[in-house]
């Protein structure tokens, strides 16, 4: 599951800077073009009496399935500004410096999780949902600016490490009220709502500025969402 998650943010970096150099006309055909073949190659494999017993007994026992949308928004947050963090050091000269965007957030990371083992309120309180607005509202400005690289990392690690605590509270969860499930299965349905997400948008990197907007939108919603049902995530 690690190995198609990997993939899977691979290849869709690499299809949307071979897509970018294409006429929108040929990138559409080819997203309705690969659209059509899994279609197929799916419809040809399936046994529709049982798939339909599993999908039956699958929508029954899962609960809370907006957890899907909010881990992989906050895991594609997590891997899609790394490369064009990287892209504007390059821009702005500082390839020295590239590796940042790809060091700095695991060490905020590790930094938040030991702080929250010190500071419980951290966890138990709003205060990640609080200030994951104004942080990320501020790191779109310099993205749109484009100035200020090195504090652009400064932010997105530090957005990066709440998110990841985000997303801890939102597993939690929704382990909990699906506690009749099988864990490994719950987790790996996670794990590829993640990677779908993250294939997603990196396909579309072509529209960069479009495509920043809108994960910009849906984190800020996730938060919103969040907040408002504080009750579930504390």
């Amino acid at each position: 599951m690690q190995f198609m998650r990997s993939a899977s943010k691979m290849i869709g970096f690499l299809l949307g800077i071979l897509l970018e150099i294409l006429s929108n006309d040929i990138y559409f055909l080819s997203i309705l073009f690969l659209c059509f073949l899994a279609n197929t190659i799916g419809l040809k494999n399936l046994n529709w009496s049982s798939h339909k017993k599993i999908e039956k007994k699958v929508q029954l026992l899962i609960k809370e399935k907006k957890a899907y949308i909010l881990l992989g928004v906050f895991s594609t947050a997590t891997v899609l500004w790394i490369p064009l963090l990287t892209g504007s050091f390059n821009l702005h000269g500082l390839r020295t410096f590239s590796w940042i965007p790809f060091v700095l957030p695991g060490i905020f990371s590790m930094g938040l999780i030991h702080l929250q083992k010190k500071y419980r309120f951290l966890i138990d309180s709003l205060f990640m949902e609080y200030s994951y607005i104004p942080l990320i509202i501020c790191f779109f400005v310099l993205r749109m600016s484009n100035n200020f690289v090195i504090l652009q990392s400064i932010l997105f690690s530090i957005i990066t490490a709440l998110s990841l605590s985000l997303s801890i509270k939102v597993r939690k969860y929704f382990l909990v009220v699906n506690d009749k499930n099988n864990n490994l299965y719950l987790l790996q349905t996670l794990s590829m709502s993640s990677s779908v997400f993250s294939l997603v948008f990196s396909m579309l990197g072509g529209y960069r500025n479009y495509l920043e907007s809108i994960l910009l939108i849906m984190c800020i919603f996730n938060i919103i969402y969040m907040i408002i049902k504080k009750e579930n995530y504390q």
